[in-house]
């Protein structure tokens, strides 16, 4: 049996992010995969700034291995070449299994146009990129049986593809990081110490120090003597 074959346009991305040396404009590139060692690219578009357009076509081999595979996905990155490195401008994936499932469902070969979000390497959501995807292979009506799953679930093929096909198990993974659990994210075990800015204040004054006891008994003594002279200086006259 044929492995299942991905027809693939790279069609164009828009609104990515400047990621070239001194924001100068990129020279984009998009490579696509289901193993890593095993890509195919599109042309680089020198100077093809943060809206590219690339109409590249490439198929990719499904191995047999991976249809059973509840991991195993498309990968789409997008570099950027440029006069020192070459960055990642954004990347997405999408799950083999729904692509499979929903080339079975649909069953008419006419493949779909795609418009998926593209991720940074943080995870935050930045640009778009636009593809063509069919799927072909003489082992395609045997994908339920493959697959091994209940595929008897409705598919609406009538409404224009926007982003992924409407399916209820259809969903776009993140290739930078997995999906994020809810609630707050730090980046050690314990939660982070907040931290309460405040206006500086000038040190207070320190009081002068106090005399001790014996140099107040010798400044009485002192006192004492000068009132005992006046008084006998006048006693004499």
């Amino acid at each position: 049996m044929q492995q299942p074959l991905i027809e693939l346009t790279i069609m164009a991305a828009e609104g990515l992010k400047n990621v070239s040396f001194l924001r100068s404009r990129m020279s984009p590139f998009a490579v696509a995969f289901v193993e890593p060692y095993s890509k195919q690219s599109t042309r680089v578009l020198t100077k093809g700034g943060k809206d590219p357009v690339w109409n590249d076509s490439m198929q990719i081999a499904i191995p047999f291995r991976l249809l059973s595979d509840p991991v195993a996905s498309l990968t789409l990155q997008v570099f950027n070449e440029g006069a020192i490195g070459t960055p990642v401008v954004g990347a997405t994936q999408l799950l083999l299994q729904d692509l499979l499932r929903h080339a079975a469902l649909k069953g008419n070969g006419e493949g779909d146009i795609l418009t998926l979000q593209l991720f940074r390497p943080s995870g935050r959501p930045h640009g778009i990129i636009r593809i063509f995807l069919k799927l072909s292979g003489e082992g395609l009506p045997g994908l339920p049986r493959l697959l091994g799953e209940d595929l008897d679930v409705g598919c609406d093929t009538s409404s224009p593809a926007t982003g992924i096909p409407v399916m209820p198990t259809m969903t776009i993974h993140n290739s930078a990081i997995p999906p994020e659990h809810p609630g707050e994210k730090y980046s050690y075990p314990y939660p982070a110490p907040s931290y309460v800015h405040s206006t500086y204040l000038p040190y207070p004054v320190q009081p002068s120090p106090r005399p001790s006891r014996s140099a107040n008994n010798f400044l009485i003594g002192l006192v004492s003597g000068a009132v005992a002279a006046a008084l006998l200086g006048s006693f004499f006259h």
